[in-house]
C-alpha cells in the first residue's frame, strides 16, 4: 500500500512538473506572436538574423533609418538530417519555423486562403494553447495499454533485479535507457515536425518582408485602419534599406513542406510513427520513469548504501530525471502539439471558441471605452445642485396639496 501511494504521489509531482513546463512552452509561443520583423530592439526578427550572423547591418546616407541589410548567408532549414539537427538547436530557426506555420495558418499559402475567416481577430498563441492542453493530458493520463505493456516489461525487470542483488545497478541502466529512448523519440519527432514545416525564401530579407506586418498587435493595427484582413507586401516605416534584395512578390511566399502528414495514419511521409504513437510513447515511458523514482525512493529508505559506488549508481539514477524534465520534455511538447494541430490537422472547434474569445473580449474593451466616453461628458457637463430639506419640505407640501385636490374632486 506504501509502494502504491508513492506511485501515485510520484505521478502527481510528475504532471504537476509537466503542467509548468507545458506553461513556460505557451509563453515562449507568445513571444514568437509578438516579434515584430523589422526594428532595432534585440526582440525583433531584424536584430536576430543580425545576431546569428544571417545579415549585417551596413551603414548607408541615402537608405531609410541610414541602414542597408546585407546577406551573409542563406536561411535554410537544412537538406540533411544531420544539418536539420543542427540548425535545430538555433533559436532563431525555431522563430522561424513557428511563424511560418503561423503564416500559413493564418493566411495560407499560394492565394489558397488561410484556416480562420478573421486572422486579425484570431489569436494562433492562444489556439496552440488550447491544443496544448489535450497534449498535456495525453502525456498524463495512463491508458489500459500502457498499464498492460508496464507489467509484461516491469515483471522481468523486477527478476532481474533480484537475481542481481545490485540494485542501484539496474535502476541507473534502467533510467538513462528511458532517457535515451525518449531522446531519441523526441529527435524523431522533431524531423517529422521540420518535414512538415513550410518553407521560407532563402533570402533573410525576404522573409522579414514576408512576416512584416503579421505580429499580433501590427497585424490588428493595420486592420483597423485599413478595415481589412488582407496582407499585402508592403513595408512598415522601420523597415531599413534592403540593398539588392528584390521585392516580388513569387518570391517573397511560403514555399510547399517536404512531406505531409497523412489525415488517416496521421503519419509524417515515410515516417513508422503516427502522433498517437508518438503521444502513447511518452506517457508509457512517463510512467515507467515514476515506477523508477518510487523505487528509488523505496530502496533509499529500506536499503543502507555500503560502498561509494552504490551512492554512485543511486545519484546517477536519480539525475536522470530532471535532465529528461529540462531538455527532452519541453521538445517534446512543442513538436508534439506543433505536428497535431496545424494544417489539414487543425480543430474546427478550437478554432471557432478562439474566435469567439477574441470577439468577446474586443466587445468588453468596446464596452470599457463606452464607459470611459459617458464618465468623461459627465465631467464635461455642469453638476446640478444638491437638493436641501428646504427644497424636500416644499415638494413634500406641494405633494400634499396635490392629494387634497384631488379627494375635494371625487
Amino acid at each position: 500500500h506504501v509502494m502504491i501511494f508513492l506511485l501515485l504521489l510520484v505521478m502527481l509531482i510528475q504532471a504537476m512538473l509537466i503542467l509548468k513546463i507545458s506553461r513556460g512552452v505557451a509563453m515562449r509561443w507568445q513571444q514568437y506572436e509578438d516579434t515584430r520583423a523589422f526594428g532595432l530592439p534585440m526582440s525583433s526578427l531584424e536584430s536576430r538574423f543580425v545576431t546569428y550572423g544571417f545579415l549585417a547591418r551596413e551603414p548607408h546616407c541615402n537608405a531609410p533609418r541610414e541602414t542597408n541589410l546585407v546577406v551573409k548567408q542563406p536561411f535554410t532549414y537544412g537538406t540533411t538530417w544531420w544539418e536539420r539537427f543542427k540548425k535545430r538547436l538555433c533559436p532563431i530557426h525555431a522563430l522561424v519555423k513557428w511563424r511560418a506555420f503561423r503564416h500559413e495558418f493564418l493566411f495560407g499559402r499560394n492565394g489558397e486562403g488561410g484556416l480562420v475567416p478573421s486572422p486579425h481577430l484570431f489569436s494562433f498563441h492562444g489556439y496552440l494553447k488550447s491544443c496544448l492542453g489535450h497534449t498535456v493530458l495525453g502525456l498524463v493520463q495512463v491508458s489500459t495499454r500502457v498499464w498492460v505493456i508496464s507489467v509484461a516489461v516491469i515483471c522481468p525487470t523486477l527478476y532481474i533485479c533480484i537475481a542481481f542483488g545490485e540494485v542501484q545497478m539496474v535502476q541507473c541502466m534502467f533510467g538513462w535507457t528511458l532517457c535515451a529512448a525518449a531522446l531519441v523519440i523526441s529527435m524523431l519527432l522533431a524531423e517529422d515536425v521540420d518535414l512538415n514545416t513550410p518553407t521560407v525564401p532563402e533570402d533573410p530579407r525576404q522573409v522579414l518582408i514576408l512576416f512584416d506586418g503579421t505580429s499580433s498587435a501590427v497585424l490588428k493595427t493595420r486592420c483597423n485602419l485599413s478595415g481589412s484582413d488582407d496582407i499585402a507586401l508592403t513595408l512598415t516605416g522601420s523597415c531599413p534599406g534592403l540593398g539588392d534584395c528584390k521585392f516580388d512578390e513569387t518570391l517573397i511566399k511560403l514555399g510547399p513542406s517536404a512531406v505531409n502528414l497523412c489525415p488517416k495514419t496521421r503519419k509524417a511521409g515515410n515516417s513508422f510513427m503516427s502522433v498517437t504513437a508518438y503521444t502513447e510513447s511518452l506517457g508509457l515511458i512517463g510512467m515507467w520513469q515514476a515506477m523508477l523514482i518510487t523505487s528509488l525512493i523505496v530502496s533509499g529508505l529500506s536499503k543502507t548504501h555500503h560502498t561509494w559506488w552504490q551512492w554512485a549508481f543511486s545519484f546517477l539514477a536519480w539525475a536522470q530525471w530532471p535532465v529528461m524534465m529540462r531538455w527532452v520534455v519541453p521538445s517534446f511538447i512543442h513538436q508534439l502539439t506543433m505536428l497535431g494541430s496545424v494544417s489539414n490537422r487543425a480543430s474546427k472547434d478550437f478554432i471557432r471558441r478562439v474566435t469567439l474569445d477574441s470577439k468577446e473580449s474586443l466587445l468588453g474593451y468596446q464596452m470599457r471605452l463606452v464607459q470611459l466616453a459617458s464618465f468623461a461628458q459627465r465631467e464635461i457637463t455642469p453638476r446640478r445642485l444638491p437638493v436641501g430639506l428646504v427644497d424636500k419640505k416644499t415638494s413634500f407640501e406641494n405633494g400634499l396639496l396635490l392629494c387634497k385636490a384631488a379627494t375635494v374632486e371625487e
